[in-house]
């Protein structure tokens, strides 16, 4: 599917409403653009604070147990991002 957009003055473009729709985006929602192989892509852009309370678990963790894990979180995905570059 190929969808249309113009870009404005200032480097802006509206993502169709079909796309948003697609990608769970709400108003204020960051995007991340990837590229790839000469291709573009978008992805919602989650960061931590969004993602409070979507998760449900019966522990309970202390706020030193949740840095550790968020730590180690983002050390994973640096590692994943540097494995795809080469």
């Amino acid at each position: 599917m190929e969808l249309a957009t113009s870009i404005t003055s200032q480097g802006q473009v509206t993502i169709p409403v079909s796309i948003r729709r697609h990608l769970g985006l709400r108003p204020s929602d960051k995007v991340e653009f990837l590229k790839e192989n000469g291709r573009v892509y978008i992805k919602p852009s989650k960061d931590f604070l969004q993602l409070k309370g979507t998760l449900k678990s019966k522990r309970k963790y202390t706020d030193s147990e949740l840095d550790k894990l968020i730590l180690e979180q983002v050390a994973h995905e640096q590692k994943k991002k540097v494995a795809n570059r080469h």
